[in-house]
């Protein structure tokens, strides 16, 4: 759905007319991605190994970046919904999985928030499936490996409030989305897979 790349071009839109140049928002918006995109690996490396090396944790940080499926199907691309959701993955996993490790509902509720400020990457309705199939199977494994009923109840749970609070904060582009699909108009979940309609597959 279109309806959720809005908030950034509100954004970017307000900052222009406060005379901001161009190339000035294009700098602020890349440093922003690149620079969360980067902070979010390193936390999430460190907070799946304690003990790694800060050098090791960095090194991470530039193969998320460069790696060689990010410079051909990020970089070489440059479509906005693959950058913001390229960032957001590991933004979502580290927060996500800080509140499993931790057993705390609080971190379910910053995801969320936290997750309206890429809410661009959700413009490709497949992100979105993508992220939640993401979600789910790092929630099934950390909920595999729990020994204790409790843990593995708290996983569940967490999941499923971390999806509510989701479908809650992004109401403003998903309910737009469920209408249309059951009006039985052009749905977007339909195009996914026409290519001509879709520059995710270009």
């Amino acid at each position: 759905s279109l309806i959720a790349a809005k908030p950034t071009y509100f954004l970017l839109s307000f900052l222009q007319q406060m005379r901001i140049p161009g190339f000035l928002l294009q700098v602020f918006t890349f440093g922003f991605l690149f620079s969360s995109a980067g902070i979010a690996v390193y936390l999430l490396s460190k907070e799946l190994f304690p003990k790694m090396e800060d050098k090791y944790a960095l090194l991470a940080v530039l193969f998320y970046w460069f790696n060689p499926i990010s410079v051909v199907d990020v970089w070489n691309r440059f479509l906005l919904n693959y950058i913001f959701f390229f960032v957001l993955l590991p933004v979502a996993t580290y927060f996500f999985i800080k509140g499993l490790r931790e057993n705390k509902f609080f971190w379910a509720f910053v995801l969320n928030i936290i997750l309206i400020f890429y809410s661009y990457a959700f413009s490709y309705v497949a992100f979105s499936i993508l992220l939640w199939i993401w979600l789910f199977l790092v929630t099934f494994y950390f909920a595999l490996f729990q020994k204790d009923r409790k843990s593995k109840v708290f996983s569940l749970k967490y999941f499923i409030l971390t999806l509510i609070l989701f479908c809650i904060t992004n109401f403003w582009w998903v309910l737009p989305l469920i209408s249309l699909n059951l009006s039985g108009g052009s749905s977007p979940t339909a195009d996914l897979f026409i290519k001509q309609n879709n520059p995710g597959l270009l």
